[in-house]
């Protein structure tokens, strides 16, 4: 029994002995980990120096079998050349069912011991849908000055866990606006991410547009999948102006002049109304300088900041220290904003007129009276004579 179990003890030591002088059976390659996307190919390349064994590879444990068709997997097959050593696995149109552990091994040999190489294959699934809960996508959202808002973005389905990145007209957020959840989704192996924004908006957003915004290792160039909504900030205008004339500027009778009015923001936009004497331009009022400023009615144009009322006239007598209002009414204002100016026009009187006795006596004092139509400013008069000039023998005051 002892020159027996001396033997065995030679034998095993000189098994030993030549695997590791005959032990050249090792990679050349190994396989690495990869990520990739959902519907795409994957090759895992391993490749054997010395090759003596037969080479398969596992999946999570799974043995795959030796055949280069893998049998009962139609998308997985083994490439390249078997004889060089070369067993690559090819993977086609992978699903998240084939997320795992990939092992390539090589059985042992009569001089070499069987050996192995790991390496993990994750799927990437891009998210399938990005939606601001309760909202539809380019929705208007409503919403009063100074108020606070709330809206949830759901990013859903995607593995690994999605972000989402809120934005106001293209510009990020800061992150202290916005608080993030990451949900199990109800998909296996996916997650999805509610990210919830609170604002407080100001009449400044008005017109504004949030945006959310997935982001995912999966997603490919420019098609980065978002949605949005619009924000109608509800708030006064702003105090009307008038310009197109300056206090105390002369006009002449028969001049055409635009008036402006011009009031900034306000949602809803407010009405523009002019006004004259403190009377409302109406197409039936009774004043002919009146009916004269609606022949070339105003007109009003709106714009993203401002909206403007354009009031065409021509002056005349009855404009002469008229006062003209704009006023911006909205449903927001307890009372009308008002902004006015009063004109001056020079006008010529429209008639002269002479009186006094048609007969005197020769020798007698004869007076005459020449009076004329109110006029800005007031009329010069001249006397003459058989077409002479008469100064030395009147007075005149302003009628």
């Amino acid at each position: 029994m002892r020159m027996n179990s001396q033997s065995l003890l030679t034998l095993l030591l000189s098994l030993q002995i030549g695997w590791a002088a005959a032990g050249r059976q090792r990679f050349r390659q190994r396989p690495e980990s990869v990520e990739v996307v959902e519907g795409e190919d994957v090759l895992l390349r391993c490749e054997v120096e010395e090759q003596e064994g037969r080479a398969q590879w596992t999946k999570d444990g799974f043995a795959l079998g030796f055949e280069r068709e893998v049998p009962g997997y139609p998308r997985f097959s083994y490439l390249g050349r078997a004889s060089l050593g070369q067993h690559h696995l090819l993977i086609s149109g992978v699903t998240t069912t084939e997320d795992g552990e990939y092992q390539c091994q090589v059985g042992p040999g009569s001089s070499n011991r069987p050996i192995w190489a790991a390496a993990n294959v994750t799927v990437l699934v891009a998210p399938q849908s990005v939606e601001i809960s309760g909202r539809s996508k380019g929705e208007e959202v409503v919403v009063g000055d100074g108020s606070s808002l709330t809206l949830d973005c759901l990013v859903k389905d995607a593995r690994p866990a999605p972000t989402a990145t809120w934005l106001r007209d293209g510009t990020p957020l800061p992150p202290g606006l916005v608080d993030d959840t990451v949900e199990k989704s109800p998909l296996p192996r996916r997650w999805s991410v509610r990210s919830r924004l609170m604002l407080r908006v100001t009449a400044e957003d008005d017109g504004r547009v949030l945006s959310c915004e997935a982001g995912h290792p999966a997603i490919r160039g420019n098609a980065i999948p978002m949605t949005s909504v619009t924000l109608s900030v509800l708030h006064p205008p702003g105090h009307p102006s008038i310009s197109g004339y300056r206090e105390g500027e002369v006009l002449v009778a028969g001049q055409r002049v635009a008036l402006m009015c011009r009031s900034l923001g306000g949602n809803p936009r407010p009405n523009l109304i002019w006004r004259r004497r403190s009377r409302p331009l109406s197409r039936t009022a009774t004043s002919p300088s009146t009916a004269i400023l609606k022949a070339s009615a105003a007109s009003t144009t709106t714009t993203a900041t401002a909206t403007t009322s354009r009031l065409q006239l021509t002056a005349a007598a009855e404009d002469d220290g008229a006062e003209y209002e704009c006023r911006a009414e909205s449903d927001l204002l307890q009372r009308p904003l008002v902004a006015s100016v009063t004109l001056t026009v020079y006008y010529a009187p429209m008639s002269v007129r002479v009186s006094g006795p048609g007969q005197v006596l020769e020798g007698d004092p004869i007076t005459l009276t020449c009076v004329t139509n109110e006029s800005n400013p007031p009329a010069s008069v001249r006397w003459k004579v058989q077409g002479g000039e008469a100064q030395n023998y009147c007075n005149s005051r302003n009628a």
